[in-house]
């Protein structure tokens, strides 16, 4: 199961791919500055497509000042469609760009945002129509105005194009009819709510196996001490896949994922985690969570694992005054109310640092996935 959230964007790479060939075709344009042959186009495209999704997939850019002599006066546009700009231009190597080349950036854009739209004809979580009046309101809309542009009519590829998104709606509905199977009541995540504003969850693993009740406790728990770190991978990956769902639902949830640092003084524990995704907006959505007692006895562990790429969150069970220091890395932390009068000689200085406090819920709740995603049992 290792790495099926990074399958999913790698999947995604090769659609919006395969839309923005179809799309090429039936254009002409002058004046190209980036590729001049169809091997040269796929290439850039694929530069262009990569980095969107590894970068922007769930996100638009914040500042798009610097890029803005790219646009131009060529049309009014969305976010989105500015940051694909953006990374049109990025992926145009330094030594190739040219004076006219503003012009090849933009029509590269817009392939690979129309290719982005109807990408999103494949959601799983939204009811879509795929048929050619509902695809081709989408490529038609964004080419026929544009005056550097011969858009052309082909009935025999919007056949193809409609057939090419039924195709991949199939297979994303398969995908996540296999993600939706994984949590079973023999092995699965339910989170704890932790504050009240229905935004961070606790992971808490669970598992049912019947048939150790034929075994000594004793047994049974050496048994579970061997497999511990396949355990706490194999819930940080239901995390991650929980995490892709409430991004495709445009649900603000971030899950926190508990962290006894005395695990992790193995390199290989950490490893394990690392490789289990590499999607950065996924795992920004995932805090390791610590108690704070044991960040005070493994202090060092902290900063092993900031290096590895993990976002931290220290957990308060007292309203306990702390150092100032204590959050010069760590931007998060769930604290008891009483925490902020203990503390209130430092608050607004690490406020200032932008340190997110949130205070503890005082009612303990568990959800399913689907109950935190707002999704009904099939």
């Amino acid at each position: 199961m290792a790495n099926v959230v990074d399958r999913y964007f790698n999947k995604k790479k090769k659609d919006i791919f395969e839309y923005s060939k179809m799309i090429n075709t039936l254009l002409e344009y002058e004046n190209n500055q980036i590729w001049n042959t169809d091997s040269e186009f796929n290439e850039y495209i694929k530069k262009v497509i990569n980095k969107y999704v590894e970068m922007y997939y769930f996100k638009s850019i914040e500042d798009f000042t610097e890029y803005e002599e790219y646009l131009g006066a060529l049309v009014k546009c969305d976010d989105r469609f500015k940051t694909v700009l953006v990374c049109a231009v990025d992926s145009i190597p330094e030594e190739d760009k040219k004076d006219n080349y503003r012009v090849s950036a933009y029509i590269a854009s817009l392939i690979v945002y129309t290719a982005i739209a109807l990408n999103r004809f494949t959601y799983p979580y939204h009811n879509y129509k795929i048929n050619i009046t509902n695809v081709f309101s989408i490529i038609d809309a964004m080419f026929k105005n544009i005056d550097f542009v011969v858009y052309k009519d082909n009935s025999k590829l919007r056949k193809e194009m409609v057939s090419l998104i039924k195709k991949n709606g199939s297979c994303e509905d398969k995908f996540f009819e296999y993600l939706d199977s994984i949590n079973t009541d023999a092995s699965k995540n339910v989170y704890e709510l932790v504050d009240n504003d229905n935004k961070y969850y606790k992971v808490k693993y669970k598992y049912q196996i019947p048939e150790f009740k034929n075994y000594r406790q004793r047994d049974v728990n050496k048994f579970f001490k061997r497999i511990e770190d396949d355990l706490n991978v194999l819930s940080y990956e239901l995390t991650t896949i929980s995490v892709l769902k409430s991004k495709l639902l445009n649900k603000d949830i971030t899950f926190l994922f508990p962290a006894k640092l005395e695990f992790y003084k193995k390199e290989s524990e950490i490893n394990k985690l690392v490789k289990v995704i590499s999607n950065e907006e996924i795992k920004k959505k995932i805090k390791l969570l610590i108690d704070y007692d044991d960040y005070n006895k493994n202090k060092e562990m902290v900063r092993i694992l900031i290096n590895a790429g993990f976002d931290l969150a220290l957990i308060f069970d007292n309203p306990e005054d702390v150092p100032y220091r204590t959050f010069n890395e760590i931007k998060l932390a769930i604290i008891p109310r009483e925490f902020i009068n203990v503390n209130k000689g430092n608050m607004d200085s690490w406020k200032e640092n932008e340190v997110n406090f949130v205070i503890k819920s005082e009612v303990i709740k568990e959800f399913s996935e689907l109950e935190i995603l707002g999704l009904e049992e099939k």
